[in-house]
């Protein structure tokens, strides 16, 4: 008799062990996951923080473009201007041909491409008028960033 009972207690035995391993394996995933919910949560305010910082940025930048934009055109006109008149020198100076002078003006030539170059990408990033007389990319950097801010609200 007293076979039978130990053979019943073994299964229960073992059965115990076995629930007791499972809630401590449950315990452990529902505390590690509460943990990385815990984290994520506070990402996520980390981020919501980031991009409030963003949004006001991008609202300052969007009140003062168009300022921005009328010193550029004035420094456009004025660089203009100044590249004309560098041209009227230089036709002045090929004209008459000085010796030594080929070498500079192939130079100085060279050097108003090359500043034309980068204010026509300086200036295409706003969409401003640039030196060589390209209007810039077309796109408004502001408009693009109340259509995101937009959408943004709307989720």
């Amino acid at each position: 008799m007293r076979n039978q009972g130990l053979q019943l207690g073994t299964p229960v035995i073992i059965l115990s062990v076995v629930v007791v391993i499972l809630v401590a394996g449950f315990a452990y995933d529902f505390a590690t996951t509460t943990s990385q919910i815990s984290n994520l949560n506070s990402q996520v305010s980390t981020l919501n923080s980031q991009v409030a910082s963003l949004e006001q940025s991008g609202e300052s930048l969007c009140v003062q473009l168009p300022s921005l934009k009328t010193l550029l055109s004035n420094v456009t006109s004025t660089l203009q201007s100044q590249v004309q008149s560098d041209r009227s020198i230089i036709a002045t100076l090929n004209s008459t041909k000085p010796s030594g002078y080929s070498g500079m003006m192939a130079t100085l030539n060279s050097q108003i491409s090359n500043d034309l170059r980068t204010f026509d990408q300086i200036f295409s990033v706003i969409g401003a008028p640039s030196i060589s007389g390209s209007s810039g990319n077309g796109t408004n950097p502001c408009a693009t960033f109340q259509s995101v801010q937009a959408s943004h609200e709307h989720t």
